[in-house]
Formats: C-alpha cells, sequence, structure tokens
C-alpha cells in the first residue's frame, strides 16, 4: 500500500512527501499472531465467555449505513462495538467485524453502485474524552462476510468516508488523525484502485483535522470538506480556531479552495458539512462562531454563503456534533444532530426540537432516499428507527452496545452484576436467572442516571445501592423501596458545574471512585481530591487524607475554547481515581490520582506516603488508572497506568511488594498498542493476574512477565474492569462497547499450570445447585433481546495433553460408592474440555422401536425419537453426554431433539431423578488416566424443603425411573417380535403354487391366520402402552406415555411427590405387570403356535434383542 500527498494550485499549502503507514498494523498483528502459537492459548482455546447485556438502553451509536429501497439490510456501527447487520429489517442483528485488530467504528458507506461493497473507517470519529482509537480502513465485497486491512493505520480516527456513486473502488477518507498529539496522518485521503494506493488530498498542519465530508450526488468531482484544529490533553481540550475552515474541490480531490464568501471571519468551531441530494446547489454547513452565527447555506454550490440561524442549541457542544443532514428530496428540510435531534423545514432558519422520547446525542442518522419517511438513527443511547418522517421513532435496543467504566457484583443466588455506562447511568442485573428464556431486558434495573461509573452495593444488604455519576454525584438507593438520596460530601459545586474548578473546596473527576471496604462492608470509601469516608449511608462523611494530588491550578481551568467553553466534568483534574483498602490488613489504603499520584496509609489515613516516585521511568503526571491490593500480602499492590491521554498507547503496570518502596514493571508482552485499564490479581493463586486492556484481556500466569490473550470468543473490544466472584469463582469482565461478560468457573485458569504439567487433569469443581427453571415470560419473539443463562447443573472441565484416541467417560458415584451416572464419549481434544452435569441420575433406557410397526406399519420410535405412524413415539431416555461445545448439559438435547427439550426437558422429561444434596465423587476416565475429585451438591437456598421431603422425591423418581424402564423394555419385546412376524409373513408371501416348502429360503409354511392372530393380539396390547400417532391431541395417551409424564412431574421440580402422584404410581405398577401377564400370555400361546410350524428353523426368539 502507497500513500502519497497532492499538492495545492490554491495558496493552500500542502506538504509533499510519502508515507508507508504499517508500523501499527505491524504491532497489532505481530501480538496476535503471537498468542495463539502459545501452549496456554490453545489449552483454553474451548473456554467460551457468555455475554449478559444489558441491551436495554442501546450503547453510543457512531454511523449507520442503508440500501435504498431495501428495509430489509442495515448496518449498525457502536463506538467501540464493532459492527452489526440485519438482513430482515432489525428483527435480528449479527455482529460482522469480531475478528478484526481494532472495534472502534468512526464511519460506514455502502458503495451506491454495488451494494454489497462496504466501507468501514476505524476509530471514533466524535473525540470526547472516552473515544477508542482505530486502525485504518477497511473495507468487504461481500457484505461484511469477509474483510481486507486497506491501510491508512495512523489516521486513528475517522469520521466519514464517501464512495464514488458509479465506482466502488474510488473512495474518500475524512481522517482526524491523533486526538491527544500531533501527527500526519490525518485530513482527507483519496483511493481510486479499492484501497492499493491512498493519495493524500487535503492535509493542513499536524494539528488539523478533518471534521466533515460531502460530496456532490449529480457531479461527484464536487467535494467540500470541514478541517478542523483540535487537540485533547488529560485535563483541558481546544477545539476550533487555528486552521479551521471549509474546503471545496471541484476536481475530484486535486485542487483545493478555501471558501470564504459569507462565512465567518472570526473563529469557528467544528464545522459540518451536507449536500442537498435533490438540489445539489443548496449545501448547508454547521458550526458555532462567537457572534456570526451556527448554521450557514448557500444555494450556488458554495460559492457564496449566510447565515441562517444563530441558535447554539441546535449545535449544543459542537466538538462531539457538529452534524447537519439534509432530505434526500427536500432540500429545506434540515436535521440537526446534537445533544436533541433537531428538524427545520424552512431551510434552517428555524428548527424544533424532535424524537423526544428516545436518548439524546445523536451521533447518527440516515434518510432512505427513495423513502425518506424511513429514517435509521443512532445516539449515545443505541439506536432508532422513524417510518414516518421523524414523527415517531422505535427504539431498538437488541444490541449490546453498553460501555462499562465500573463492574462488580453482589453476594445473593444468583450474584447481580453492578455497573455504570457511559451515558446510560448505573444499572444492576443478574448474572443468571431461573428462567427458561435467558436474562432479559426486563432482569436489568436502573439505580441511578447521568454518566455511569462506580455501582457499589452493600454485600451485607444487597438492596442498598451506591452509585455515582460525573463530578462527584453520589446517591444511594433502596432497591426494595425505591428510596433514593443524593449524598454527595459537600453538596455544592458537583457534577457538570460550567465553570473552571480552581477554586472549589473539593474536586471530583469525570468518573470519582466508590469502594466499599473488604473488612466492613457498611464502610464505603468515595475520591474527591481527598478522601471521603462513611458508615451511615453517606448522612455523614469524614475526610481522612489532606489533598493527595499535586493540586495544579493550571490544570484546574475551564476547558474547551477558543469559541466556547465546555466544562462538564469530563476535563476535571487533580482528583482521584482508584482506591483499594487491603483484604488483609484493615486500614491499609492506596489512592491513585489523575496527575500521576499514588498515596498509601498503613493507619487508616492518619498519615500518608507518595510513592509513585520510586517507579523507575515513569514519566511524572501519569494518569493512575487503577489499583488493586493483593490478597495474599498487605504490601503488595498492582496498578496500571493509562498514558494514552498523553498519547502514548503503550502498554504501563507495576508491581510492589513492599508498600511502594520498590516497583516491577508487569508489562510484559501486552501489546504494544494495547493501554491498561486494570490489573487485577486472582484471590487463589498469586502468580496469575488478568489484565483489561484496550485491546482486550489477558492472563499472566507468572506475575506479569509473559501474558497470554484469553480472549477466545469475546470480541475485540476495550476491557475496562475485572472482578473475580469469590464464591462463584466466575471472571466477570466490564467491555467499554459490548457490556458484560462473563467467564463461569475460572478453575482451568487458575490450575492451568498443574495441568499442563500432566497426561490429564480434572480441575477443581465448583459446587452445584439444584434449582428450578420456569417461563416468566409469553413468547418474546425473535427481536426481543436475552443472553444465555449458565449451564444447568455441575460444570465438569478437565485437561488432555493432546487428542485422545480411545472414549473419555465419566462415573459419578455418591457418598457411600453407589454408582449415580455414567457418562460417556466426552470430548477427548487436547486441551481444556468442559461438560455440564445435569445432577440427575441415568434416566431409563429408551425404548427400541422397530420390528416394521404392526402390519407393516411405520418403525417404532428410537432412542428417544418419534416413530411413524404405525410404531408410534418411542420414549424419550436418557440422553448421551455433551459434545464438545461445551455448554450443553450431559442429558441435553441434540438438534432432532431440541423441541422436545423446549417442551419437556425441564421438567425431566425421560431423564433421572434429582440426586440429594451431599457429596459426590466424579471420577474421569481417559484410558490409564484416572481422575477423581469431590463435588458438593446443594438445593437452591431460596426453596424451603426438608431433607425427609427430598428422600420422598427421590424415592419416587427412582420407582417410576424403574417402571418406565419396565415399560420400555416391554414395549422393546414387544415389537422384536413383531418384526419377526412380519419376516415371517413376507416369507410366506413369495411362496409360490401349493408347495409346502419356499424353495427360495426352504422356511416351512407358517399359517397365516396364525401370523394375523398374533400380530392383532400384539397391537391391541401395545394400543394400551403406547400412543399410536405423534399428534398427541389426536391420540389418547396410553400407559408408557402416562408413566413418562408422570415421572416428568415427579423429577422436574422440587417438591415432595404428592398424594395423587403416589396413587397414580400404584395404578400404573399394577397395569404394567398385567401387561407383561398379556404379553407372556401372547408368547405362550400364540408365538409357541407359530414356533411348532417352523420345523427346524430358527424359532421366534421372544426375551427382546
Amino acid at each position: 500500500m502507497k500513500l502519497s500527498v497532492k499538492a495545492s494550485l490554491y495558496s493552500l499549502a500542502i506538504m509533499a512527501a510519502t508515507i508507508v503507514a504499517a508500523p501499527f498494523v505491524a504491532h497489532l498483528q505481530t501480538s496476535a499472531a503471537q498468542t495463539p502459537a502459545s501452549p496456554e492459548s490453545a489449552a483454553l482455546t474451548n473456554l467460551r465467555w457468555r455475554s449478559i447485556g444489558p441491551a436495554n438502553m442501546g450503547g453510543r451509536v457512531t454511523d449507520i449505513a442503508g440500501i435504498p429501497g431495501n428495509p430489509d439490510i442495515y448496518y449498525v456501527a457502536g463506538a467501540n462495538g464493532g459492527i452489526h447487520k440485519t438482513i430482515n429489517g432489525g428483527v435480528t442483528f449479527r455482529p460482522i467485524f469480531e475478528n478484526q485488530e481494532v472495534y472502534s467504528i468512526g464511519a460506514l458507506a455502502i458503495a451506491p453502485s454495488d451494494n454489497e461493497v462496504l466501507w468501514v473507517g476505524t476509530g471514533e470519529g466524535d473525540p470526547r474524552n472516552s473515544a477508542s482509537f482505530g486502525n485504518g480502513v477497511y473495507r468487504s465485497i461481500d457484505g461484511g462476510d469477509s474483510w481486507k486491512h486497506l491501510g491508512l493505520p495512523d489516521t486513528e480516527r475517522i469520521k466519514r468516508i464517501r464512495v464514488h456513486p458509479t465506482d466502488p473502488d474510488t473512495a474518500y477518507v475524512c481522517a482526524l488523525g491523533h486526538a491527544w498529539g500531533p501527527n500526519e496522518e490525518r485530513g482527507v485521503f483519496q483511493t481510486t484502485d479499492g484501497g492499493k494506493n491512498w493519495q493524500k488530498i487535503l492535509y493542513i498542519d499536524k494539528d488539523t483535522a478533518c471534521s466533515d465530508l460531502d460530496m456532490d450526488p449529480q457531479n461527484p468531482r464536487i467535494l467540500y470538506a470541514g478541517m478542523w484544529t483540535h487537540r485533547r490533553k488529560p485535563w483541558t481540550f481546544s477545539t476550533g480556531g487555528g486552521q479551521t475552515a471549509l474546503y471545496q474541490s471541484k476536481d475530484g480531490g486535486a485542487t483545493w479552495k478555501k471558501l470564504t464568501t459569507g462565512l465567518p471571519r472570526t473563529e469557528m468551531d467544528r464545522i459540518g458539512v451536507a449536500v442537498s441530494r435533490s438540489n445539489p446547489n443548496t449545501v448547508y454547513m454547521v458550526t458555532e462562531t462567537k457572534n456570526e452565527g451556527v448554521l450557514f447555506r448557500s444555494d450556488d454550490r458554495g460559492t457564496s454563503w449566510r447565515a441562517v440561524n444563530f441558535d447554539p442549541n441546535i449545535n449544543f457542544r459542537p466538538f462531539y456534533y457538529s452534524d447537519i443532514r439534509v432530505d434526500p428530496t427536500n432540500p429545506e428540510r434540515v436535521y440537526s444532530l446534537s445533544g436533541s435531534l433537531m428538524m427545520s423545514t424552512d431551510g434552517g432558519r428555524t428548527f424544533t426540537r424532535i424524537a423526544n422520547n428516545v436518548h439524546g446525542d445523536h451521533q447518527s442518522f440516515w434518510i432512505d432516499p427513495a423513502n425518506p419517511n424511513r429514517i435509521l438513527s443512532g445516539s449515545d443511547g443505541g439506536f432508532q428507527i422513524s417510518f414516518d418522517g421523524a414523527k415517531t421513532f422505535e427504539i431498538v435496543n437488541n444490541i449490546v452496545l453498553s460501555q462499562y467504566y465500573h463492574i462488580t457484583y453482589d453476594m445473593r443466588v444468583p450474584y447481580h452484576v453492578y455497573g455504570g455506562l457511559q451515558d446510560n447511568g448505573n444499572w444492576v442485573g443478574p448474572s443468571a436467572t431461573r428462567f427458561r428464556e435467558g436474562i432479559r431486558k426486563d432482569d436489568w434495573y436502573t439505580v441511578s442516571g447521568g454518566d455511569g461509573f462506580f455501582v457499589q452495593p452493600d454485600l451485607s444488604s444487597p438492596n442498598i445501592v451506591y452509585s455515582d455519576s460525573q463530578g462527584g454525584s453520589i446517591s444511594v438507593i433502596d432497591t426494595n423501596t425505591g428510596v433514593s438520596r443524593t449524598i454527595n460530601p459537600y453538596p455544592r459545586n458537583v457534577g457538570s458545574t460550567g465553570g473552571p474548578i480552581f477554586d472549589y473546596k473539593y474536586r471530583f473527576n469525570w468518573n470519582p471512585p466508590i469502594v466499599a471496604s473488604p473488612h466492613d462492608p457498611k464502610t464505603i470509601y468515595f475520591g474527591g481530591n481527598v478522601l471521603f469516608k462513611t458508615s451511615d449511608q453517606g448522612h455523614s462523611w469524614q475526610v481522612i487524607s489532606p489533598d493527595l494530588t499535586t493540586n495544579d491550578k493550571s490544570k484546574q481551568q475551564s476547558s474547551g475554547g477558543p469559541v466556547g467553553v465546555d466544562n462538564t466534568a469530563a476535563e476535571f483534574h487533580c482528583t482521584i481515581l482508584t482506591i483499594a483498602e487491603s483484604p488483609v490488613k484493615p486500614g491499609v489504603i492506596w489512592v491513585g490520582t489523575d496527575d500521576g499520584n499514588i498515596q498509601v496509609t498503613q493507619d487508616g489515613g492518619k498519615s500518608w506516603k507518595n510513592v509513585v516516585a520510586n517507579i523507575k521511568g515513569l514519566p511524572a503526571n501519569s494518569w493512575v488508572a487503577a489499583i488493586d491490593a493483593s490478597h495474599f500480602d498487605a504490601g503488595t499492590a498492582y496498578v496500571a497506568i493509562d498514558r494514552h491521554q498523553d498519547d502514548d498507547f503503550s502498554p504501563h503496570a507495576f508491581m510492589t511488594s513492599d508498600f511502594g518502596q520498590t516497583w516491577k514493571s508487569i508489562k510484559g508482552n501486552l501489546p504494544p498498542k494495547g493501554y491498561v485499564h486494570i490489573v487485577r490479581e486472582d484471590p487463589k493463586v498469586k502468580t496469575l493476574l488478568y489484565a483489561g486492556t484496550e485491546l482486550g484481556v489477558f492472563a499472566s500466569w507468572d506475575g506479569g512477565n509473559r501474558w497470554i490473550s484469553i480472549r477466545n470468543n469475546l470480541p475485540p473490544v476495550a476491557v475496562n474492569d475485572i472482578a473475580i466472584h469469590p464464591r462463584d469463582n466466575d471472571l466477570i469482565v466490564g467491555t467499554h462497547g459490548r457490556g458484560a461478560w462473563i467467564m463461569d468457573n475460572i478453575a482451568p485458569l487458575q490450575q492451568l499450570a498443574q495441568a499442563m504439567a500432566a497426561e490429564a487433569y480434572l480441575f477443581d469443581l465448583q459446587p452445584a445447585s439444584r434449582y428450578q427453571i420456569w417461563s416468566k415470560d409469553a413468547s418474546l419473539g425473535s427481536k426481543t433481546f436475552t443472553a444465555q443463562n449458565p449451564p444447568n447443573g455441575a460444570v465438569i472441565d478437565y485437561y488432555l495433553k493432546q487428542n485422545f484416541q480411545g472414549p473419555v467417560n465419566i462415573v459419578i458415584t455418591d457418598s457411600k460408592g453407589q454408582s449415580v451416572r455414567t457418562i460417556r464419549s466426552m470430548a477427548n481434544r487436547a486441551g481444556v474440555n468442559r461438560t455440564i452435569w445435569d445432577l440427575r441420575y441415568d434416566g431409563p433406557p429408551p425404548a427400541f422401536g422397530g420390528g416394521g410397526g404392526m402390519r407393516g406399519g411405520g418403525g417404532g420410535g428410537g432412542a428417544g425419537g418419534v416413530g411413524g405412524a404405525g410404531g408410534g413415539p418411542g420414549a424419550a431416555g436418557g440422553r448421551g453426554a455433551a459434545a464438545a461445545g461445551p455448554q450443553r448439559p450431559a442429558g441435553a438435547p441434540g438438534a432432532a431433539e431440541a423441541d422436545l427439550s423446549e417442551m419437556f426437558g425441564a421438567f425431566g422429561f425421560g431423564t433421572g431423578p434429582s440426586v440429594l444434596p451431599g457429596d459426590y465423587t466424579i471420577t474421569i476416565n481417559a484410558g490409564n488416566n484416572k481422575m477423581a475429585k469431590t463435588l458438593k451438591v446443594t438445593v437452591d437456598p431460596r426453596i424451603k424443603i426438608s431433607d425427609a421431603d427430598l428422600a420422598d422425591q427421590l424415592s419416587a423418581g427412582m420407582e417410576m425411573r424403574d417402571l418406565t424402564t419396565k415399560l420400555n423394555n416391554l414395549v422393546t419385546r414387544l415389537d422384536d417380535i413383531n418384526g419377526q412376524l412380519n419376516a415371517i409373513a413376507e416369507r410366506n408371501q413369495r411362496r409360490t403354487g401349493a408347495a409346502a416348502t419356499d424353495g427360495a429360503t426352504g422356511a416351512p409354511a407358517v399359517n397365516p391366520a396364525d401370523i394375523r392372530t398374533a400380530q392383532d393380539q400384539l397391537k391391541a396390547l401395545r394400543a394400551k402402552l403406547v400412543r399410536e400417532c405423534t399428534m398427541g391431541y389426536r391420540c389418547q395417551g396410553r400407559l408408557r406415555d402416562e408413566a413418562n409424564s408422570l415421572m416428568s412431574s415427579i423429577n422436574g421440580t422440587i417438591a415432595r411427590p404428592t398424594e395423587g402422584q403416589k396413587t397414580a404410581m400404584r395404578e400404573m405398577k399394577e397395569e404394567t405387570s398385567r401387561a407383561v401377564d398379556e404379553l407372556n400370555q401372547i408368547v405362550n400361546t400364540s408365538i409357541k403356535k407359530i414356533n411348532d410350524q417352523m420345523s427346524s428353523m430358527p424359532h421366534i426368539s421372544t426375551g427382546g434383542r
């Protein structure tokens, strides 16, 4: 890929240089290539993450691309959430950018001449404080099924891509470049060969970005580009002024002219530009000025302009918005995307706020040129559709794009996950539900609004929840009653104050930390520029530190300018970012600040020591993103340093074991561009660390010397926080773009070293609980978001050093050594394998249908299957072990059984009874390798049931299993006899003439009447045992069907059997005995009579096969 720079014919000075834009790509690819090659990575390939949402609020949508006249197909891009495609008008979406090296999306563009060609610009184009980065341009020529990276890696952020209307290989890229520092790969770029080569066709200087780009739809050689001088620092940003201006090219980008006639003579803020599709003479430009206007209009293709609107509210916060759109059929109908969605029908002179019942902060907008009533809209709150020209909007929240800052948990059963989301408040949701539908949107709820950051439940009373939003706004809510209180330590000058903070009594960061003491859940710490402490739910606060920051007044001034200030708390500085109290020793508290201090107290705050200077080589004033206090030593802590706001994307992480006197770098081989958000120590294994970075999640088994990606099926999204649940041993991550994810039971990570030293290894088993699954909803349809529950049962993880050729079986025994369950033919792949035991005994063996049916009808049902009309259904037998994919329980259905499982599986249909609480031994046999460990089984603590009632249920379940087994064997025996009769009847039919012997077979003739008599008797008996058709509402259930149903009702609950069930059991046992006697009578009479005619030939076997 080549990149060159064109020189302008006008006074615009453009640097001529050739840039080879490959180093960043090489770094990412090198890291990605190294990770799969490691033995640890290969061993862990089969472990999976589980997304739990939330999708309620959507998340930040940065661009949308639709196809004119086709309401079925469109694409939705997340700020840091990849790309999602629908082919059914938004009923379902499929992520299509999961295997790329970056995940932040700034621009989408479908080639007008070939709708299968999709161009993507990576890196969010609205550079707020939390925006992620990209690595250039990608293109797909098959609608997103496959991708090719086309370069421009150092553009970092791309706002817009425009594709030539008739040539899908010609495209223009509007690149912002670095947000946190100067660089040359910014401006407007052009390719005419599908991205093989690029030319930089508009460049001002290292500080000026392209903020927007549009093309004349009738003459694609006419281009308009907004150029914007912009820079961010951790404590401030500047926006506009400088070289900010609007440019036009009339020759496809070969030359550019700065447009001035009628445009502001004073400094302008960020520029957005839009050309009317129906009348390209009309062009709109949106910006902000001191007093010369906000919205400008040209009616002569940019030659001259006039201000048509001076209201700054139509472009609230220009650095984040400055986005104007024109109805493709009406040049007077204009939309402004800003904090609110605004619409004008008079060419921009007046605007009305619309979409008042959807989330604000609008970032993307697409109007169907073939039907302008159909509008696709994206905001910080997700994705919306209008079908009536923006009069009403449907919120489509079935994509998880939520952006976590921090995440934690409580100790409920199941535990709940807590966290704050960018511009979407603070949320609580379950890690699992007992609902067959999974984790629904309705299972999540919010505890406070604003931009969400820290959420901290009282672990002793999880209904008491603390949470905060920007600038120190903190509240506590009782979720049982909904009573919420604001508990700011100093309720003045908090939140988005609109002014500088240099003279405030206390200062709070954009995301001020809330942390509970590990020694007392009632004690809450809150960080400002000092450390606050409360033990009475915020009624009173104690200041337990001096100012722990540098208190640099120069970094506490207004942000924004030179056109307008912007004080939302996003740039508030000289504040505390992270708090960690030692779980080992009370009173040892670590604090990290946004201006580079690491403070520690060993006496509960009476004295403090700043130890950051002891970190050799760390630049001063670095952002201390997170501190984690060790679970093993009071003096050990882990620190994540994030310097990307200084334009340094490299990872920085350190540890100390002596209260900060000395430090060791633990960045190891983390990706060169993967700046670190969090390092978390495993609570069971001291040397096992987890790192959440902008490029995913990693683990180190040697204390940080070497890191391995454990992303697996997790998208390549930023991981901002990590938590390990102390009871369930789950790894929980909060991603900044795809919500919360859980890796259930991380024993394989904790014991990987021991496992890899053995030929085979069985990992420690987490206690498993019996609980009831039920349906809480009616049918939800395909459009409603639901997340996957964890597997229902005991998680069994084992390791094989290499692919195993023989069978791998699991034997489960109780505390007395009695056999409970045997699970055969387990996954035998090298690495970690997972299966699930459903906490049940072996079920009844299936009835093996066959025998040709009665009088040549359909064959009997197979194992758990459904036979033809003649044979009837076979019993739903106990099922085999899970396939390797490894979340399916042993006994869970395969594809052919899925429907039956949905209907009956949760009720114990065809399965054995559930085991009693207690200890069980899990033994895995793999050739000569035999491994055994103990599993503890409990009952859901919410269910009140006595041991005697559980034993009564088990006894009844076993009785019904034995009865069903007897019935299955009886049906198998009956069908086998009937099959042999069918064969004899066929031989009789092949006989010709009146000969006494069939010349072909030599079989003696059997009286056909005797065969029909025996078949009629068997058919009559079978009709008492098995339903004779597959549609239950047309055929009455028979004895075996009723027994299966009774077994289902007894085994499918957690309760003792009813008296009615016990009565039915007695009756069924009696009927079964009579059926056995009846079959024996048929065998001893009718079948004996036929056997007597068989002479020396093999007789009918009557014992069952």
